[in-house]
């Protein structure tokens, strides 16, 4: 992960943070639809500055040292062939020249 990937997430969490927050103190802080955009706008503009220059700072402080990108898969650790008995011999052919890992 880079400096800037990492600020780039902070970016999105701190959007999706600040847009919650607009919109709680709007509801409950604002009467006008000017008043209620302007709250909400705010939010997001606070939460996105913030959390990227958190995320950018954090990890520049680590030096990159406590990041990871995670990854998924499922892999078979073997196959069974399931043939009838009088057919085995040629898949066992086939399966012969591959290397088993």
């Amino acid at each position: 992960m880079t400096t800037g990937r990492a600020a780039l997430t902070g970016i999105g969490q701190g959007a999706t943070l600040g847009l919650f927050w607009g919109l709680l103190f709007s509801l409950f802080f604002t009467t006008d639809a000017g008043g209620f955009v302007g709250v909400v706008a705010f939010g997001v503009v606070v939460g996105v500055v913030f959390c990227g220059l958190v995320a950018a700072i954090s990890h520049v402080m680590t030096s990159g040292r406590r990041d990871f990108d995670s990854i998924a898969e499922t892999r078979a650790d073997r196959y069974e062939v399931q043939v009838e008995d009088g057919l085995a011999a040629r898949p066992e052919q086939l399966l012969a020249p591959m290397p088993s890992h």
